[in-house]
């Protein structure tokens, strides 16, 4: 597993958690509620290419969301929450990709 694999496992599960105690909420920008960055361990340094590494995976695994609701492997309730939660996992590294710029 790769490092961009691990935070974004670590950050989909911290995200799944958030929604599943406090359900969907949207920002007044009308993006969802989610962490200032992404999760990771402590200690260890997030690059951009670490969260383009990330972005790449989100953009997968939102393509497989769509797939699997074309197919019929998932039903569009099953979509809608994954697409939320891949949403703030989206959130998450768009704080984080700004708060590495900002020390550039």
């Amino acid at each position: 597993m790769t490092k961009a694999e691990r935070i974004f496992n670590k950050t989909r599960f911290e995200c799944k958690l958030l929604f599943l105690s406090h359900g969907v909420q949207y920002n007044p920008n009308g993006k969802p509620v989610s962490y200032n960055g992404l999760i990771y361990e402590e200690g260890e340094v997030v690059y951009i290419r670490t969260c383009n590494a990330v972005q790449r995976i989100i953009d997968s695994k939102k393509k497989t969301a769509q797939l699997d609701l074309k197919l019929g492997v998932i039903n569009e309730n099953t979509y809608e929450k994954e697409m939320y939660i891949l949403d703030m996992v989206q959130v998450a590294l768009d704080h984080q990709i700004a708060t590495i710029k900002s020390f550039q």
